[in-house]
Protein backbone atom coordinates (compact mmCIF):
# COMPACT_ATOMS: atom_id res chain seq x y z
CA UNK A 1 0.00 0.00 0.00
CA UNK A 2 2.91 2.36 0.67
CA UNK A 3 4.22 1.98 -2.89
CA UNK A 4 0.83 2.94 -4.30
CA UNK A 5 0.77 6.07 -2.14
CA UNK A 6 4.27 7.01 -3.23
CA UNK A 7 3.66 6.43 -6.95
CA UNK A 8 0.23 8.04 -7.36
CA UNK A 9 1.54 10.54 -9.91
CA UNK A 10 2.99 7.76 -12.04
CA UNK A 11 -0.27 5.83 -11.88
CA UNK A 12 -2.33 8.87 -12.91
CA UNK A 13 0.02 9.66 -15.80
CA UNK A 14 -0.14 6.06 -16.99
CA UNK A 15 -3.94 5.99 -16.91
CA UNK A 16 -4.12 9.34 -18.68
CA UNK A 17 -1.70 8.26 -21.40
CA UNK A 18 -3.65 5.04 -22.01
CA UNK A 19 -6.86 7.06 -22.31
CA UNK A 20 -5.28 9.53 -24.75
CA UNK A 21 -3.79 6.72 -26.85
CA UNK A 22 -7.18 4.99 -27.06
CA UNK A 23 -8.84 8.27 -28.00
CA UNK A 24 -6.20 8.95 -30.68
CA UNK A 25 -6.80 5.51 -32.19
CA UNK A 26 -10.54 6.17 -32.23
CA UNK A 27 -9.98 9.54 -33.94
CA UNK A 28 -7.86 7.89 -36.62
CA UNK A 29 -10.71 5.50 -37.40
CA UNK A 30 -9.54 2.27 -35.80
CA UNK A 31 -13.07 1.52 -34.57
CA UNK A 32 -14.78 2.46 -37.80
CA UNK A 33 -16.27 5.63 -39.28
CA UNK A 34 -19.13 5.87 -36.78
CA UNK A 35 -16.81 5.76 -33.78
CA UNK A 36 -14.43 8.15 -35.49
CA UNK A 37 -17.09 10.85 -36.01
CA UNK A 38 -18.41 10.47 -32.45
CA UNK A 39 -14.86 10.59 -31.04
CA UNK A 40 -14.13 13.80 -32.94
CA UNK A 41 -17.43 15.38 -31.85
CA UNK A 42 -16.88 14.50 -28.20
CA UNK A 43 -13.24 15.53 -28.48
CA UNK A 44 -14.22 19.02 -29.61
CA UNK A 45 -16.74 19.28 -26.77
CA UNK A 46 -14.18 18.07 -24.21
CA UNK A 47 -11.54 20.41 -25.61
CA UNK A 48 -13.88 23.40 -25.46
CA UNK A 49 -14.97 22.80 -21.88
CA UNK A 50 -11.51 21.64 -20.85
CA UNK A 51 -9.97 24.89 -22.05
CA UNK A 52 -12.70 26.84 -20.27
CA UNK A 53 -12.02 24.95 -17.05
CA UNK A 54 -8.26 25.42 -17.51
CA UNK A 55 -8.80 29.17 -17.88
CA UNK A 56 -10.84 29.36 -14.69
CA UNK A 57 -8.26 27.34 -12.79
CA UNK A 58 -5.42 29.43 -14.21
CA UNK A 59 -7.01 32.72 -13.27
CA UNK A 60 -7.91 31.34 -9.87
CA UNK A 61 -4.40 30.16 -9.06
CA UNK A 62 -2.33 32.81 -10.83
CA UNK A 63 -3.10 35.74 -8.47
CA UNK A 64 -2.31 33.52 -5.49
CA UNK A 65 1.03 32.52 -7.00
CA UNK A 66 1.85 36.14 -7.82
CA UNK A 67 1.08 37.26 -4.25
CA UNK A 68 3.33 34.52 -2.85
CA UNK A 69 6.15 35.55 -5.21
CA UNK A 70 5.75 39.20 -4.21
CA UNK A 71 5.88 38.29 -0.51
CA UNK A 72 9.06 36.26 -1.07
CA UNK A 73 10.58 39.15 -3.01
CA UNK A 74 9.64 41.63 -0.29
CA UNK A 75 11.20 39.39 2.37
CA UNK A 76 14.39 38.99 0.32
CA UNK A 77 14.63 42.76 -0.16
CA UNK A 78 14.07 43.28 3.56
CA UNK A 79 16.86 40.79 4.37
CA UNK A 80 19.23 42.51 1.92
CA UNK A 81 18.38 45.92 3.38
CA UNK A 82 18.93 44.62 6.92
CA UNK A 83 22.33 43.18 5.98
CA UNK A 84 23.26 46.46 4.30
CA UNK A 85 22.22 48.42 7.40
CA UNK A 86 24.29 46.16 9.66
CA UNK A 87 27.32 46.48 7.38
CA UNK A 88 26.91 50.27 7.27
CA UNK A 89 26.71 50.43 11.08
CA UNK A 90 29.84 48.30 11.40
CA UNK A 91 31.68 50.56 8.92
CA UNK A 92 30.65 53.70 10.85
CA UNK A 93 31.69 52.12 14.14
CA UNK A 94 35.10 51.27 12.68
CA UNK A 95 35.52 54.85 11.37
CA UNK A 96 34.64 56.28 14.78
CA UNK A 97 37.12 53.95 16.48
CA UNK A 98 39.83 54.95 14.00
CA UNK A 99 39.10 58.65 14.64
CA UNK A 100 39.28 58.10 18.40
CA UNK A 101 42.61 56.29 18.04
CA UNK A 102 44.01 59.04 15.78
CA UNK A 103 42.92 61.75 18.22
CA UNK A 104 44.37 59.79 21.11
CA UNK A 105 47.71 59.38 19.28
CA UNK A 106 47.70 63.06 18.30
CA UNK A 107 46.96 64.18 21.90
CA UNK A 108 49.55 61.75 23.25
CA UNK A 109 52.23 63.22 20.96
CA UNK A 110 51.40 66.76 22.07
CA UNK A 111 51.59 65.88 25.77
Amino acid sequence: MEKIKNNWKLILVTIGSIFLYTYALACFGLGGPDIQTKALEYGVICLKYGLLLFGFILFGILPYRISIALKKREKALYDIKAEHTIAEAARRKKEVEEKIIKEFVKNEDTI
